[in-house]
């Protein structure tokens, strides 16, 4: 059926919006559960696209739509209600956060497809950012204190700015379909999530995104040595 070819683009579409109600509802607890949701129909319409071979420039338009707003304007937007919202470096960390998402973005689309990342992907940062959020939502000290002190609140919109555009190689999360053996970096991030979530709960999306750029960072290097 026709109607088939359209699936992914639906599920974009539904991306999409998540990312416009995390804005809308203006509740930081459903905003990044919103996020989340996003992250989740990102991954699964471009399975979705390669598995019915229903790639098309209509497409690939929403995808960037989305992803600018899902996972741009969204987390950055949440980020800033987190922030004491006084002061330019509140409204700097949202720009800084949404700018490094903006040039990731149109960097990755003028480069060729890849199994690896080439610096740390949109929804990967999308997912530490609402992490942070949520960890401060629910009163984790740890977060308050960063978020809360002079400097923090931007040095790691600064850090995620620079992670976002920078050489290293990070790997898909994507490649567990291919097997444990031979891809056990993915399977020990999905491990690890899953640990933290149980034990530690509002810790684990940050923590775990730092043990995925950890491990990328690895194995970057691990394939600079063997090239």
């Amino acid at each position: 059926m026709k109607l088939v070819k359209y699936i992914p683009s639906f599920l974009t579409i539904i991306n999409l919006s998540c990312g416009l109600m995390a804005i809308l509802v203006q509740d930081l607890v459903i905003g990044t559960y919103l996020v989340v949701t996003a992250i989740f129909f990102d991954t699964w319409d471009g399975m979705a696209a390669r598995a019915l071979n229903a790639q098309s420039e209509l497409g690939k338009e929403l995808d960037s739509l989305s992803d600018i707003v899902s996972f741009g304007v969204a987390p950055a937007y949440l980020y800033f209600m987190i922030s004491s919202g006084e002061g330019y470096l509140s409204y700097a960390a949202a720009i800084i956060l949404l700018s490094g998402c903006a040039l990731r973005l149109g960097k990755f689309n003028i480069l060729p497809s890849q199994k690896d990342f080439i610096g740390l992907a949109t929804p990967a940062m999308a997912f530490f950012i609402v992490g942070v959020v949520l960890a401060y939502a629910n009163d984790i000290s740890f977060f308050q204190d960063i978020i809360n002190s002079k400097y923090g609140h931007i040095l790691i919109a600064i850090t995620m700015f620079v992670l976002m555009l920078s050489p290293i190689r990070m790997f898909s999360l994507k490649r567990l379909n291919e097997g444990i053996q031979k891809n056990w970096m993915p399977a020990v991030c999905l491990s690890s999530f899953l640990a933290l979530w149980y034990f530690a709960e509002f810790w684990a999306i940050p923590v775990s995104v730092i043990i995925y750029m950890a491990l990328s960072i690895l194995h970057h290097f691990n394939v600079s040595n063997t090239q």
